[in-house]
């Protein structure tokens, strides 16, 4: 769900996701551009998910341009806790 939010520039559904304390570190930066997250170019093209270990997970991004030849790959690193039966994002790297 995060990876498909980052794809769609969607920093609400982005923050939904996230842990109360990560909620508190990244609310100003997400407010500041009314919670749409990444610019026209590049964007996200697609994904691709690996597991690390039950709560840690590698996301590599590719970004792409109107140009065919710029592409680019970007790994984000989350970790996810549960709380109350509910799953978040604890952290981002």
């Amino acid at each position: 769900m995060y990876a498909e939010a980052v794809k769609n520039r969607n920093g609400a559904i982005q923050y939904a996701l996230y842990s109360d304390k990560l909620k508190a570190i990244k609310y100003k930066d997400l407010s500041s551009f009314y919670f749409v997250t990444g610019i026209s170019s590049p964007w996200v093209d697609s994904y691709e998910i690996t597991k690390i270990d039950d709560n840690q997970f590698d996301i590599e991004f590719t970004y792409i341009t109107s140009v065919p030849t710029d592409l680019f790959k970007h790994v984000v690193k989350i970790t996810v806790g549960e709380n109350n039966g509910y799953w978040y994002i604890t952290s981002l790297e």
